[in-house]
């Protein structure tokens, strides 16, 4: 590239065939004086004469601001074939993406910069737009991006616009891992728009973020230095029909499994210390389904927004098949709860029953239900030493047949294959009914229906992270509290069960906090694939 005076430079006549506006003469003007030349002509020698092939626009505009010199840069074209490599060029220099971006950049960032167009010079501005009307005036010269889309004629919105923008920034100081993802190229390519760039772009650094981070990693790290009363716990002897008591939006997530119907469960000191139905002994499935609903109606102001609830349920053992999840689910879709998911907990000792025309069950569902479809949610996974790519959709998946190929990140991580999304059994847990060696240290309990302190563990790492807190309607003997002191969580139980309520408490207090080991963090994963007599341990 070198300087020459624009005295001594003509126009090439193949170039005589394009038009050039005044407007776009205007426009680059107001940029090239604000800017400077940051971008050569391209000439060629012909004989002795000096012919502009490509920067037509700027070599007017520069004879309009009465330059004399002008930065050029000499290329070795045919003078026949000047107009077929001016639009080569047009394509693969001039009009990317990049370039333009540069020029947005600079414009927002070196001639406006953090002040609003309005505090700058009106009047540079006002020569560009004197075709606006005054109210299209104050919001241009008001808003530097608005200022940004007139004067480079962009039909985008602003909020597009600062995509744009900031996709551009974090690519100046970008790893090469980032970089290899070619979103700019990608963008020239018409592979890919603008927002879905900057979606990627935005996964890239989030995943760059977690990267090593997982729900038990969280835990392990956080137990390195244990603090036995770093967490709080309540134990409530109350009906959980009126949670009243409770304030608002308090609960991350609940665990709960309620009475089966048909009386199939006693609970003699509850009824004792419940003056009305105990929840099973309706005398119908309609009102046990409908009670079930109306509790769960009540603890919605309870929970957070983006919290969860689990309700771990069976049909009967004993009588007729009553199709309890089912109706479940129906009615509480019916209510304004979502269901993102169904589990089935495989019990592998299954209590025994007498069974006439049907098979015999061999476990329970895990309901899950959810206030808003943006709940919580921890990915269980292994991180690998690979790079971020860049993965592509072949679009068969599109309900209309219609392929739309499009991009999506490729994180360097591999699923544990024990948890739910790989089992062989997907949506499957497989795991023990109930082990009497995890509690008997805090004393004999007195429960029909004890729940796994596994299963609790797995569905609270699920849907919370540490200090939240965890709540079980049914709280029983404790195990969903226990588990939460375990994970570094709050908890709350609630059970109408003097009995109960009283080991719960001893359970709770009685049990440290708990660290994982790199051993039991591997027992953990492998907790759903065989069957495992896991004894609680207490932190060292």
């Amino acid at each position: 590239m070198k300087k020459m005076k624009i005295q001594d430079i003509n126009v090439h006549p193949e170039l005589g065939k394009l038009n050039v506006s005044e407007p776009q003469i205007q426009r680059m003007s107001f940029l090239l004086e604000k800017f400077g030349q940051y971008q050569p002509i391209l000439v060629i020698q012909v004989e002795s004469q000096i012919f502009v092939v490509d920067g037509l626009i700027r070599f007017e505009s520069a004879k309009k601001l009465q330059w004399e010199e002008i930065t050029v840069q000499e290329v070795d074209w045919q003078s026949d074939l000047v107009f077929e490599n001016r639009c080569l060029s047009n394509v693969s220099i001039k009009k990317t993406h990049w370039n333009l971006s540069i020029e947005i950049h600079m414009f927002i960032n070196t001639l406006v910069g953090k002040h609003r167009g309005k505090k700058r010079k009106v009047e540079d501005f006002i020569k560009y737009f004197s075709n606006c009307d005054d109210s299209k005036m104050d919001g241009i010269l008001g808003d530097v991006s608005e200022m940004a889309i007139e004067v480079f004629g962009l039909s985008w919105s602003i909020s597009k616009l600062r995509m744009f923008n900031r996709l551009f920034e974090k690519h100046l100081d970008a790893s090469q891992e980032f970089l290899d993802l070619k979103l700019f190229e990608k963008l020239d390519a018409e592979e890919i728009t603008i927002n879905r760039a900057f979606e990627i772009m935005t996964d890239f650094f989030k995943t760059k973020s977690d990267q090593g981070k997982n729900a038990l990693t969280d835990v392990i790290e956080y137990s390195r230095n244990p603090l036995n009363n770093n967490t709080e716990h309540k134990v409530y002897c109350h009906t959980n029909e009126d949670l009243s008591f409770l304030n608002d939006q308090i609960i991350q997530t609940v665990i709960t499994s309620p009475g089966y119907f048909g009386k199939q469960a006693k609970y003699p000191n509850a009824e004792k210390n419940f003056d009305g139905i105990i929840h099973g002994n309706e005398k119908n499935i309609e009102d046990y389904i409908n009670k079930e609903v109306e509790i769960y109606r009540g603890l919605k102001s309870k929970l957070k927004v983006d919290g969860s609830l689990f309700v771990i349920i069976s049909d009967s053992y004993r009588g007729d098949n009553n199709c309890v999840p089912e109706r479940l689910v129906v009615a509480m879709i019916n209510d304004g709860w979502n269901c993102p998911s169904r589990m089935t907990w495989y019990k592998n000792n299954q209590k025994p029953q007498k069974l006439s025309g049907r098979l015999q069950p061999s476990g329970e569902h895990v309901l899950h239900f959810t206030l808003s479809k943006n709940h919580k949610w921890n990915e269980f996974f292994n991180w690998v030493d690979k790079p971020i790519e860049l993965g592509r959709t072949t679009g068969e998946d599109f309900v209309d047949g219609v392929k739309r190929p499009g991009y999506y990140l490729k994180r360097p991580y591999e699923r544990f294959r024990t948890f739910i999304d790989e089992q062989n059994f997907i949506g499957v847990l497989k795991h023990n009914c109930f082990n009497a060696q995890e509690v008997k240290e805090f004393g004999k309990p007195n429960h029909p229906c004890p729940l796994p302190i596994n299963l609790a563990i797995f569905l609270t790492l699920l849907v919370t992270d540490i200090g939240d807190v965890v709540c079980d309607l049914y709280g029983g003997i404790g195990t969903v509290s226990h588990g939460a002191k375990i994970l570094h969580r709050n908890s709350i139980s609630i059970d109408i069960d003097p009995v109960s309520s009283e080991y719960a408490v001893n359970r709770i207090e009685s049990c440290d906090h708990h660290i994982f080991t790199n051993e039991e963090m591997e027992t953990v994963e492998q907790m759903f694939i065989s069957p495992i007599k896991r004894k609680v341990r207490k932190a060292a």
